[in-house]
């Protein structure tokens, strides 16, 4: 991105805060943010709501909008918000982050301070990597995915659409992870799961449908 290039923040929640302190590690700070309500403990200025409208009073066409909210469903949302629009778009990633230069990141992907991609990783659109996690050589991450802090996937670990992985929950090498499953926290993953579940445990297990 250009050095006077503005970025814009949809959304001022907790997720936000990372995100911030994301672009200050790398000397940017955001021109403003939009949310359905005013973040009164945020210094960054606000704009009103996530809407066509709002985005197009402030935003001029080569400026950046990047989504910062934790929930993936609302954060496809956002993304395709953006693609309509035609506003430019980034990875955000943590000054203490580190890439493989044979990784491949979606836009409007945000990677964490001290997360770990390492190579030949695919990762999609709108993720998140959080906080500590590792993802190891050739895993496949599809769009709108979370993976939590310190979780750790082994080795051509695969992860569907919008599914959630949580914090120092474990993958085991080869497994597959559908699309829209829920992995809790601190899980031991040693088989593939299908779509729309909830695993749970060590080793994890089927919980209940996710609907």
């Amino acid at each position: 991105m250009k050095n006077d290039q503005k970025i814009y923040l949809l959304g001022m929640s907790g997720h936000a805060l990372s995100v911030i302190d994301a672009l200050q590690s790398n000397k940017q700070v955001p021109s403003g943010y939009f949310d359905q309500l005013e973040n009164k403990n945020s210094f960054i200025t606000f704009l009103g709501p996530e809407s066509k409208e709002k985005c197009g009073e402030y935003l001029e066409s080569d400026e950046i909008l990047f989504p910062s909210v934790g929930s993936n469903h609302l954060r496809k949302k956002m993304v395709n918000l953006i693609e309509d629009l035609e506003y430019h778009q980034m990875v955000i990633s943590h000054r203490q982050t580190i890439v493989s230069e044979t990784a491949k990141i979606g836009l409007s992907t945000f990677l964490s301070a001290g997360s770990i991609v390492n190579a030949h990783a695919r990762i999609g659109k709108g993720v998140i990597i959080n906080t500590g996690a590792i993802i190891e050589h050739e895993c496949e991450i599809a769009d709108f995915v979370h993976i939590g802090p310190g979780a750790v996937l082994a080795g051509d670990v695969s992860i569907g659409e919008l599914s959630f992985i949580g914090a120092n929950a474990t993958v085991k090498q080869g497994v597959k992870i559908g699309s829209n499953v829920v992995v809790g926290a601190g899980s031991v993953v040693l088989k593939d799961i299908p779509d729309n579940c909830v695993y749970v445990g060590n080793p994890a297990k089927y919980l209940k449908a996710n609907d």
